[in-house]
């Protein structure tokens, strides 16, 4: 399919590179006119020649933005005669998955992010998290014993240590793991610590926190105070991943596996993670809580 790309910015040249570079997408980008510093009478006469010179179809754009508004009459005008016309935000979605922060503003929170739940959604996920968690809890009691003794053999220290997040509505909650850490050595993973890393095992304990409901079972991982404090100061809109549950495992965990860990600020790459928190925020639904499960 024939296609304009309009507009400048990060976001466009991205989605240019990726969809020029693969040949399974419908779309063929014949020409990207950018807008930055382009006046609005020259930038109408070029979108015009092209769409006639390369029998455009289709016109990919920002339409909220304001370097284009001025030509909605032209773009009215083409809609009449057949030319489709898909806003860059979603397509980006479509194609990676996440939300492009670039583009929001406050108008997107009210129509998407602020959306209530229905209660049909509310009450079912809430009755999922609930048995799930009660089964995998009851079937996990067997590891219990074996991950007990070794933690104590290890280091005779505590067996559980619990951790302050952020939760639902930036409400602070206690949450429950495995310790770890050695109770010797400052900052140091003891031996059976590194085993109940690499299989997850040190986070069975929260399976308690979707019991109680501070958790889901699907939902962005909540953050420490200190680390949410740093990130909502540098990243817009970060704290609107708290205006759902945080869960056990989430979108950004099965899409982005390069994620910040161990305590430390990482602006770059928590923008990335919050594009994914973001899209499930908008996106959420037992659908898709169900493929992240399965996934």
């Amino acid at each position: 399919i024939r296609s304009l790309l309009i507009g400048s910015g990060a976001i466009f040249d991205t989605l240019h590179n990726e969809i020029e570079s693969n040949t399974a997408y419908p779309l063929i980008f014949t020409y990207h006119l950018k807008t930055a510093r382009s006046q609005t009478e020259t930038l109408r006469e070029e979108a015009l020649r092209l769409i006639d010179e390369h029998k455009i179809s289709v016109i990919v754009l920002d339409v909220y933005g304001r370097s284009v508004e001025e030509l909605f009459p032209e773009w009215y005008d083409l809609v009449l005669k057949g030319v489709r016309f898909i806003d860059v935000g979603s397509l980006y979605e479509r194609v990676f998955d996440r939300i492009p922060l670039e583009l929001l503003d406050y108008g997107w929170f009210i129509q998407h992010a602020f959306a209530p739940q229905t209660v049909a959604y509310s009450v079912a996920k809430r009755c999922l998290d609930f048995a799930g968690a009660f089964i995998l809890g009851l079937l996990s009691l067997v590891v219990y014993p074996f991950v007990i003794a070794a933690i104590k053999f290890d280091d005779g220290g505590p067996v559980f240590f619990t951790h302050t997040r952020i939760g639902k509505d930036s409400r602070p909650m206690l949450i429950y793991k495995f310790r770890s850490m050695s109770t010797r050595v400052k900052e140091k993973v003891t031996r059976t610590g590194r085993i109940l890393r690499k299989y997850r095992l040190d986070e069975l304990p929260q399976l308690w926190n979707v019991l109680i409901g501070d958790l889901s079972l699907i939902g962005p991982r909540p953050e420490s105070p200190r680390l949410v404090e740093g990130y909502a100061a540098n990243i817009p809109y970060y704290n609107a991943r708290h205006l759902v549950q945080p869960g056990l495992s989430g979108w950004a965990q099965i899409k982005e596996f390069d994620a910040p860990k161990g305590g430390v600020l990482d602006i770059e790459r928590t923008q990335k993670k919050l594009s994914y928190d973001l899209y499930y925020v908008k996106h959420r639904s037992l659908l898709l809580d169900l493929e992240i499960a399965l996934k």
